[in-house]
């Protein structure tokens, strides 16, 4: 009976690293030197997963190749809901002194869409596939200190998304291959998930007021000081909720 079990749990395994393998490949296919270039720079290039790691955007500006370089900064009208949609991006969201996006980018293709309508931001980036890896696109968004958002919904099929200081009730998050980071923000209801890459989230609301359901493949999980096996749930206190999912990567909350 004992082997039986074994032999089931090791065809369950098969099949999940068989799944994440073809979704894997089938991203590589459409942008396959865009992710080596980001994965080589960007995923395993840190070996320690710093909670209070501070993103020196300025400094990233200068990397951008200069003799391309082309460059978006304006002002916006004031929103409470978010739209972002891009396939190559290193995203910033963060407080200022105005609504404002700064977007850094080497190539006309890469050029985001935005405009705001009845309240909403809406950012779009529509490449359908990449022939060389050096794609480099790199937004800022900014909100004043006093600004909180209804919801956001921000999907980056190869880059990063950083969020930081922030209030936000529903925040939708999602990376295909690349690090998604969510600091010091507070939030009523969390959905992120990473394909490849490591997830970690630091919230200023007390953990034990959320529900739970966390998940990773392949890749170390931890919930404040635990260290936890490949899944967790938690019934909260109050009516907050984190849903997180990584397949390739670490997940770690605080």
């Amino acid at each position: 009976m004992k082997k039986k079990i074994n032999i089931y749990l090791i065809i369950i395994w098969t099949i999940t690293l068989g799944v994440i393998i073809f979704s894997s490949v089938r991203t590589v296919k459409n942008f396959g030197p865009d992710i080596k270039n980001f994965v080589k720079t960007n995923i395993f290039d840190d070996d320690d997963f710093d909670f209070d790691e501070d993103y020196d955007d300025d400094n990233d500006w200068s990397n951008t190749n200069s003799s391309s370089k082309k460059m978006i900064n304006e002002e916006l009208d004031s929103f409470t809901k978010l739209d972002l949609d891009a396939n190559i991006m290193r995203v910033t969201i963060r407080q200022g002194d105005s609504y404002k996006l700064e977007c850094s980018y080497n190539k006309e293709k890469l050029r985001p869409d935005f405009k705001v309508v009845d309240g909403e931001l809406k950012i779009c980036q529509n490449i359908k596939k990449s022939n060389n890896g050096n794609n480099n696109c790199k937004l800022i968004l900014t909100l004043p200190r006093n600004a909180h958002l209804s919801e956001a919904d921000i999907k980056v099929n190869v880059g990063e998304i950083i969020i930081e200081n922030m209030e936000i009730d529903a925040l939708d998050a999602e990376t295909d291959v690349g690090n998604l980071s969510i600091v010091d923000t507070a939030f009523k209801e969390l959905d992120a998930e990473t394909n490849v890459g490591e997830l970690k989230i630091k919230t200023l609301n007390d953990l034990d007021k959320y529900d739970m359901d966390l998940k990773t493949d392949i890749g170390e999980l931890s919930v404040g000081d635990k260290e936890l096996r490949h899944s967790y749930r938690q019934k909260g206190s109050e009516n907050l909720k984190i849903s997180a999912r990584t397949n390739v990567g670490s997940l770690k909350i605080r």
